[in-house]
């Protein structure tokens, strides 16, 4: 599949947005491994800022509404932006771990 997208809205909000290049869904575990320029748009509201992760390749487990990479990732949040070496994020509970090499700005 090519110029994807995907839109992911749990109970409640915040509602992800997800795009990419290309996409190959695995019929077996219903996966979806995204890649070229994949950004993940997680909308902001009153009280959260509007988050963004880019990266090469991503995988979205719609069946454990979760989204993980083992690329290198750029976190951004309002001014402040991060780079890791992988990251895992669980949609519902709305947290992402970046797991190594995490360098950047955070600006509160």
């Amino acid at each position: 599949m090519r110029d994807i997208e995907v839109r992911y809205t749990g109970i409640e909000e915040p509602l992800w947005q997800i795009t990419a290049n290309q996409a190959q869904l695995d019929p077996t575990t219903q996966a979806i491994n995204m890649t070229g320029n994949v950004v993940a748009r997680r909308s902001g509201n009153a009280a959260e800022r509007v988050v963004n992760l880019l990266t090469d390749q991503l995988l979205f487990q719609p069946d454990q509404e979760r989204i993980a990479s083992a690329s290198t990732v750029v976190f951004r949040v309002g001014d402040s932006q991060l780079t890791a070496l992988g990251m895992q994020a669980s949609l519902p509970d709305d947290t992402i771990q970046l797991e190594t090499n995490v360098r950047g700005k955070y600006v509160p």
